[in-house]
């Protein structure tokens, strides 16, 4: 997950979606692993000149959301909230959804 803390943007996308796996594979996580990537995947759900990094951030943040309430806690705590409210507005249509 070291990726995800780069400054390349092809590399956070793919440690984005490689997380993404893993919380779709249901691949037990640690409290700590995740609390560590949600300020990062905040990060990326504000940049908004380059939406696929945008929507692999919402889709893992969603994923995390669906789980246990720290992570919620955590997700919310970290401004998770409104910036994925801002992009209920947006006018990509994937980043609606």
């Amino acid at each position: 997950m070291a990726k995800v803390g780069s400054n390349d943007d092809t590399l956070q996308v793919e440690a984005t979606a490689q997380f993404c796996s893993l919380l779709f594979d249901s691949i037990p996580l640690s409290k700590e692993l995740i609390s560590g990537v949600i300020p990062r995947l905040v990060e990326f759900l504000a940049r908004n000149d380059y939406l696929q990094l945008q929507c692999k951030a919402a889709e893992a943040i969603t994923s995390i959301s669906n789980g246990s309430s720290d992570n919620i806690i955590t997700t919310i705590d970290h401004g998770a909230v409104p910036i994925l409210v801002s992009l209920l507005s947006s006018l990509e249509d994937v980043l609606r959804k």
